[in-house]
């Protein structure tokens, strides 16, 4: 015979084990959805940044100088620009971009400042206007960082300038 007591007992034994499993496969799921969000939130902001870049002429993009003519009609393109990497700025702030997602773009972020169009522009729109502030901040400790580094080979990153 089997006694009853002991059945009871090991099927509660399995019924605890199932709830343990279930709350794991649960948890893992939470987990790989909460990637995928954050994925395709950065998969967005990428594809922004690609459409904007088609706009920039593909000299400035290269590293070289643009006609004062072409700097003003490519204002535009470059606030853009700006406005985007500002946001992804205040984003990683808020953690909603992962580290290395960021460390990416922030690389982006300065080669590009570096470049003599995007240095211009850069200084005309900080000029005129008030905002940028996260990109602002990277900026800054990205000058502080070279500075600190003495990185003399590297073109300097331009400064905001004060409206």
């Amino acid at each position: 015979m089997i006694d009853t007591q002991l059945l009871i007992v090991g099927f509660d034994a399995l019924m605890s084990a199932a709830t343990a499993a279930a709350v794991i496969v649960a948890a893992r799921q939470l987990a790989m959805s909460r990637d995928q969000g954050i994925t395709g939130f950065e998969d967005n902001l990428n594809h922004q940044y690609r459409e904007i870049t088609k706009t920039i002429p593909v000299e400035a993009l290269l590293g070289g100088r643009l006609s004062a003519d072409q700097q003003e009609q490519s204002l535009g393109s470059f606030y853009h620009y700006f406005d985007l990497s500002n946001e992804q700025a205040f984003l990683r702030k808020q953690g909603r971009i992962r580290p290395a997602t960021w460390d990416d773009w922030r690389d982006g972020i300065t080669q590009n400042l570096r470049k003599p169009a995007f240095s211009s522009a850069w200084q005309e729109i900080t000029t005129r206007a008030p905002s940028f502030n996260d990109l602002k901040e990277l900026v800054r400790l990205a000058r502080d960082l070279a500075s600190k580094h003495d990185d003399a080979a590297q073109t300097p990153l331009p400064a905001a300038k004060s409206p």
